[in-house]
């Protein structure tokens, strides 16, 4: 399945299956935004761009508050244009 141009956000993405789903979905083409509350989610989103050769956009957030992950959630579609797929992992 190819999910080029396909904006896709998944939380819970600085390990574990979240960063495989988010590693899965980029190398399949599509634009990935990762969310975790660990801090080193940007340098994950970081190392998974160069990795595939596709943006993401990594952005520390804990989803647990529901009015910071609101937030996030406009900063995602601000920077890459509105979500086709949520990916809930945290």
């Amino acid at each position: 399945m190819e999910f080029d141009d396909k904006i896709v956000l998944v939380t819970g993405a600085a390990q574990g299956i979240g960063a495989a789903v988010a590693e899965n979905f980029s190398r399949a083409g599509a634009r990935v935004a990762m969310l975790d509350c660990q801090s080193n989610i940007t340098a994950c989103a970081t190392q998974l761009s160069r990795l595939s050769g596709r943006i993401a956009l990594g952005l520390p957030v804990d989803v647990s508050d529901a009015a910071v992950a609101a937030t996030a959630v406009q900063t995602v579609e601000m920077e890459m244009g509105p979500i086709d797929i949520l990916v809930n992992v945290a």
